[in-house]
């Protein structure tokens, strides 16, 4: 059976252990379970029984490696055109990387038809929704590596994209849990303490502080952009923006993940709403489209420390 989930624009991940009101996730339907699967083909040995688990072929690089660690694979895994997966002709295998780090970007495999199917009997149901908000798209998630799998079918076969994501709810909450990183935690760190993880930056020019690309947010393949604001050589405010496309309901979610997270009352304001704690806040406003942008509203996102009264 296929779980739908509402057109989303992502759902952010249930973090391992979480409790249903912790949870990113939309609530899911059920679809008729079909009466024929295909079966085991060759290259669906590649793959473990984990959800959303990286080809064999890539001997335990992931999302994280090195682009050393990349140059040890094979080269015809790293070479612009697809490879054929081993023991599997009928699948085409390409690796992706980060033009400015060299570190992995993305995953493409063409499988042919049936392949949904196939990696349903080995990882479980997907869950159906939309990717960019835009396509029709099968999902799996890894919630341990925070790797999702987006499988979109096509009249010859099918496409199967393997990216890492961000969880909307670390990029809202107000940090403080030393076991899951929180956009709000970098509130009063060096540029040099940002220089240690965020390797993909680059520096403002407006501004003193630099923007940031972080993995998508789920069910989303572009990188999350954040900008990060410094004074004398401190972040004191981070910024991103929450795309609404395919989902209207996703103002109404944030500020439901916001509330359950910084447990203080919004105050309304004339640029939108601000939730305020002793050191930080964070504010939120739905910017509507305009000639520039005419599709639909998009959700700007402001962390900062809390102005001295």
């Amino acid at each position: 059976m296929f779980r739908i989930a509402p057109l989303v624009l992502l759902a952010t991940t249930l973090a391992v252990g979480c409790t249903k009101s912790e949870s990113d996730d939309p609530p899911p339907s059920i679809l008729a379970k079909p009466t024929q699967r295909i079966e085991d083909a060759g290259w669906l040995n590649q793959f473990t029984s984990q959800p959303a688990s990286l080809p064999n072929i890539l001997k335990g690089a992931d999302f994280t490696s090195s682009a050393g660690t990349l140059e040890t694979l094979p080269k015809n895994l790293l070479g612009e055109k697809s490879s054929t997966i081993m023991g599997a002709p009928d699948a085409r295998f390409r690796i992706v990387r980060h033009a400015d780090t060299q570190t992995l970007r993305s995953i493409k495999i063409t499988l042919p038809k049936g392949a949904k199917e196939a990696l349903a009997s080995k990882w479980g149901d997907p869950t159906e929704g939309q990717v960019d908000g835009q396509r029709k798209a099968y999902f799996w998630f890894d919630q341990k590596t925070q790797t999702q799998a987006i499988l979109e079918e096509r009249q010859d076969g099918v496409q199967l994209n393997f990216w890492p994501y961000f969880k909307l709810s670390d990029a809202l909450r107000p940090g403080g849990d030393p076991a899951r990183t929180a956009l709000a935690d970098w509130i009063g760190k060096t540029q040099a303490d940002a220089a240690k993880s965020l390797l993909r930056r680059m520096k403002r020019r407006s501004r003193p502080g630099f923007v940031a690309w972080l993995p998508p947010l789920q069910y989303r393949t572009r990188p999350l952009s954040v900008r990060f604001n410094v004074t004398e050589d401190k972040i004191d405010s981070v910024a991103f923006k929450v795309m609404t496309t395919g989902n209207p309901g996703m103002l109404a979610r944030v500020e439901e993940m916001i509330q359950q997270g910084w447990q203080v009352k919004a105050e309304e304001t004339e640029a939108g709403k601000v939730w305020r704690q002793p050191k930080k806040q964070i504010q939120i406003y739905e910017e509507q489209p305009g000639r520039m942008r005419p599709k639909a509203p998009i959700i700007r996102v402001t962390i900062q420390a809390t102005p001295a009264p």
